[in-house]
């Protein structure tokens, strides 16, 4: 998924991140595109790791949907888009996403 940061701070709300699940151990990875001349140098925002909701449940992939906004260690991310074969899993497995 494309990623966005959602937060006050003009700076932080304009900053981009592919958001990776992987669903063969719902683990999540973060990762942020270097942009020229912003300031910021990019690279790994989180490694690959399972990570919980605020209610202690793991996240899985009935989560991860876009327009979803999805809260790692005290960020929120909300989840933009994402590539053209995730939508076709998506849209063919009905049970994981209603």
């Amino acid at each position: 998924f494309n990623a966005q940061l959602v937060s006050a701070t003009a700076d932080d709300a304009t900053r981009r991140f592919v958001f990776q699940f992987f669903m063969e151990d719902d683990t999540i990875a973060i990762r942020e595109p270097p942009v020229k001349n912003s300031g910021v140098m990019g690279g790994n925002f989180l490694r690959r790791q399972t990570m919980k909701h605020e209610n202690g449940s793991y996240y899985a992939a009935k989560d991860m949907y876009v327009g979803n906004i999805v809260d790692i260690v005290g960020h929120q991310f909300l989840l933009l888009n994402a590539d053209e074969y995730t939508y076709r899993l998506m849209e063919c497995d009905d049970r994981t996403f209603p």
